[in-house]
């Protein structure tokens, strides 16, 4: 195996990892939010073997993923998000579920860390979405601005994916967070799955949406 195919199935350990913990029963009738704080990430980090800081390790992963050098920042994680839908939607067709979450959930983790530490420091403007994503992804200054026009260009789409696959599971494993509109024009993604943990209180169930019943899941395989 190649060390970009090592690079990229280490990042799909981490990917499903978190989907594990963000995505279950427990937020069955609830909004998903991308809980970022450390005992979520550390039991992420369990999952995978990974030790030290979970959110650096993380980071880490997600780093080696990233063809600043070789084109557009996100290639691996477009292409791999393209092939997710087309077996998405063949299974939908066959009324099955896809059982693997998208394959930029992982990438999406290491945006919300560098949302969340926005006001955090002393070290950048309380708003510096960007110089703290750069830092958390050690991203070199030569490569700033790919990294901005890639996230420009990709992170709406990126975040519609979570919305797809949770819309499959008809609220059983979360709802869907809202994303905003335009992230393509702006800075980071502020939407409902950046809220902090003290917004996610279960309401009494009698209050919750009713949810449609989820399709047979779909058996993990090759695509």
């Amino acid at each position: 195996m190649s060390e970009d195919e090592q690079a990229w199935a280490k990042y799909l350990a981490w990917n499903d990892a978190l989907a594990a913990e963000w995505f279950s029963d427990e937020q069955a009738d609830l909004p998903v939010y991308l809980d970022v704080e450390p005992e979520v990430l550390q039991a992420a980090a369990a999952r995978v073997g990974a030790e030290g800081d979970p959110a650096a390790s993380l980071a880490k992963t997600v780093s080696a993923t990233i063809w600043l050098g070789q084109g557009p920042a996100f290639s691996r994680h477009h292409e791999e998000l393209k092939k997710w839908r087309r077996r998405s939607r063949a299974s939908t067709q066959k009324k099955l579920l896809m059982d693997v979450p998208p394959p930029v959930t992982a990438l999406l983790g290491s945006f919300t860390i560098a949302a969340f530490r926005m006001g955090a420091d002393a070290e950048y403007a309380p708003n510096a979405y960007y110089a703290r994503l750069f830092a958390l992804l050690g991203v070199k200054a030569g490569d700033h601005a790919r990294l901005t026009n890639a996230f420009r260009a990709h992170s709406e789409d990126f975040w519609r994916a979570l919305n797809e696959y949770l819309a499959q599971y008809g609220g059983q494993r979360g709802l869907p967070p809202a994303y905003p509109p335009g992230l393509r024009h702006g800075g980071p993604p502020q939407s409902p799955a950046l809220a902090p943990p003290t917004a996610r209180a279960k309401p009494p169930r009698a209050l919750r949406p009713r949810r449609l019943p989820p399709l047979p899941a779909q058996p993990r395989g090759p695509p």
